[in-house]
């Protein structure tokens, strides 16, 4: 395995280095935070960057709708929680 090469699942990662323009006091917040986790800097972007994804994600994914159907009426006095019970209904038995 190279140097900071991950591993996600079974499938080897090779970081990638790229070269991005960031604000400098942005930036020299960055280091500071990172100094005070004991983090390198890639961990603070990478981490940064995948937090920011899962919220995008979160905010922009189309709403979940749970389809359900008419099934009868809820039966009085059956305890869900009482599997005997569900059963005896679900068999028919009184």
């Amino acid at each position: 395995m190279s140097a900071g090469a991950g591993r996600c699942g079974s499938v080897m990662i090779d970081p990638v280095r790229i070269t991005i323009s960031i604000d400098e006091r942005l930036w020299v917040e960055v280091r500071r935070f990172a100094a005070a986790r004991r983090q390198t800097l890639g961990q603070v972007v990478e981490d940064s960057v995948r937090a920011n994804l899962l919220r995008w994600d979160r905010e922009n994914r189309e709403p979940f709708e749970l389809r359900t159907f008419h099934a009868g009426d809820f039966q009085a006095g059956i305890d869900l929680d009482d599997d005997s019970a569900v059963l005896e209904l679900m068999d028919g038995r009184p």
